[in-house]
């Protein structure tokens, strides 16, 4: 079965580590854009039967993603961080 996914922010690599807990587990996927690291249900690894070296896409909702400056001091891990640069802006009424 084949599904479409209707978002835009999608980055497509390769699962380079994965970290099997009892409830949830950490999957890291490699991409052009650098790591990414998402934490799943181990039911859910199961069930899509992912493995390290798989090829996979990372999505994000709009709502879920947040912005921080260079400058920020708030320090986040390094699996949480996506450097990248502000394309576009819109204004919405």
């Amino acid at each position: 079965m084949s599904h479409t996914v209707n978002t835009r922010n999608q980055f497509r690599g390769r699962i380079t580590q994965i970290r099997r807990g009892e409830v949830v587990s950490e999957i890291e996927l490699t991409t052009a854009a650098g790591m990414i690291a998402s934490v799943i249900t181990t039911s859910s690894l199961v069930q899509l039967g992912l493995q390290i070296g798989d090829e996979a896409t990372a999505m994000f909702k709009a709502t879920d993603v947040l912005i921080g400056a260079p400058s920020s001091r708030h320090s986040l891990g390094r699996a949480a961080q996506a450097l990248g640069a502000v394309l576009e802006t819109e204004d919405h009424p």
